[in-house]
């Protein structure tokens, strides 16, 4: 799968289902965006950018889109 040119947001990346597929989208060329509470240690990808974000609070996602609309468009 070519993903390249192609961006997604990946919840819950610290761990888990959304890490695993973070990196997936990486690996097919994805830019990731990544939201969870924790920085994964682990992903070290010139397209993984993680945006600190608590997915049961409102306030912090609106926070977090606006941002990466504003950073990588929409």
């Amino acid at each position: 799968m070519n993903l390249k040119g192609k961006t997604a947001i990946v919840t819950g990346v610290s761990k888990g289902i959304g890490y695993h597929t973070a990196l997936q989208l990486l690996e097919a060329g994805a830019k990731v965006l990544g939201w969870s509470r924790t920085l994964p240690s682990d992903i070290h990808h010139p397209n993984f950018y993680f945006y600190p974000t608590d997915v049961g609070d409102i306030d912090s996602v609106n926070k977090s889109y606006n941002v990466c609309v504003k950073e990588h468009g929409e």
